[in-house]
């Protein structure tokens, strides 16, 4: 079931504004309760990671067990402090069970594009270390891990 409120959220999906549903969530026979956050059109992406965290809020301490960032091709600075941010927030809602943060974007992603995330999930890797989280990188299908 999706939802646009935490209570109860099992999975959170983020997604940046021109980023691609992960399909591979199906193929993960993700059937429990779903919070899906979307970048609208006109909206900031500081404005967007601040609207996470304040929806997220509500999760901290629950049972979150994935939480996944689609991203876009945007691999600037703005996008890059925003996606932090929101994995900030992600980190802390995921710490209780531990849980598993995903980094997102299209099969069809540039090579710059992969290049930035999965560096940037080296990072988080990093900063998460003691925290039990796991942290992750896909391209499209389960097929490809990074």
């Amino acid at each position: 079931m999706l939802t646009d409120r935490p209570a109860g959220a099992r999975i959170v999906i983020i997604l940046e504004n021109g980023s691609e549903w992960p399909a591979w969530l199906e193929e993960l026979g993700a059937r429990k309760e779903t919070c899906v956050i979307a970048q609208s059109a006109h909206e900031s992406l500081t404005r967007f990671a601040a609207r996470v965290a304040e929806t997220c809020e509500p999760l901290n301490g629950s049972e979150v067990e994935l939480a996944a960032i689609g991203c876009s091709e945007r691999t600037d600075g703005s996008a890059q402090a925003a996606r932090r941010s929101i994995a900030r927030t992600l980190g802390h809602v995921l710490r209780r069970k531990p849980g598993r943060l995903l980094i997102t974007a299209s099969e069809r992603s540039s090579g710059r594009c992969r290049y930035c995330l999965s560096a940037f999930a080296i990072d988080l890797l990093m900063d998460f270390e003691a925290t039990g989280v796991s942290v992750g990188v896909r391209f499209g299908g389960l097929r490809q891990v990074a």
